[in-house]
């Protein structure tokens, strides 16, 4: 399966689904299940996502339809998620889905880096911990 699916932590607190090659939308269903097991049997009431694009393909056909209901069916624990490494095609969508600006697209973001990805989550957090 070219999603593969761990802990990026030893304390659990951030899943990372990594991306390589070719995909399919049925293949990422797949691998959220499996997400969502692990998030589900983690002690932590919230659990960021990050999603490692720099070896996976385009999207696979239907993204915006498939984008549109994966904002609208997430995991009650789920936190953040960071999607990184993402080519120009990815980005736009993703800017387009931002501009619709669901209640869950809210804590969809980009970033370039592991370390761009981890320090906006700690920013996050940190914001989450003081109000």
């Amino acid at each position: 399966m070219p999603i593969y699916i761990q802990w990026y932590d030893p304390a659990q607190t951030i899943i990372c689904f990594t991306v390589d090659g070719t995909w399919t939308w049925d293949e990422f269903y797949q691998a959220r299940a499996e997400a969502n097991a692990l998030i589900d049997a983690a002690s932590r009431e919230n659990v960021h996502c990050l999603v490692d694009m720099h070896r996976g393909s385009t999207l696979p056909r239907n993204a915006i339809t498939h984008f549109s209901k994966l904002s609208s069916s997430t995991n009650r624990k789920m936190g953040h998620i960071v999607l990184i490494g993402t080519n120009t095609f990815i980005q736009t969508i993703f800017r387009m889905m931002d501009k619709i600006r669901t209640q869950n697209m809210t804590r969809v973001h980009l970033a370039s880096t592991f370390d761009e990805a981890l320090d906006l989550l700690a920013q996050i957090d940190a914001n989450r911990v003081s109000t």
